[in-house]
């Protein structure tokens, strides 16, 4: 069975609980998720802290637009 993303994006502020349980499973997620198997793991800004920081917000934004096709343009 195959999870199927593609791509994955952590929230910063999440990062360290992430990697530690990406660390500890990574052979077993390469083998059914195709974003860790190919690498396409990306981290984004926090924009929830004490209040949504709507800047932070749009910038993850255009950064996952990015990233999900690089050829855009805005």
């Amino acid at each position: 069975m195959n999870a199927g993303a593609d791509y994955i994006f952590i929230d910063v502020m999440t990062y360290d609980s992430s990697y530690a349980t990406y660390a500890e499973d990574k052979t077993d997620l390469a083998t059914v998720v195709d974003a860790v198997n190919n690498g396409d793991i990306y981290s984004t800004l926090v924009y929830k802290f004490y209040g949504t920081n709507w800047e932070t917000e749009l910038m993850n934004a255009y950064y996952i637009g990015s990233v999900l096709d690089p050829t855009w343009r805005a």
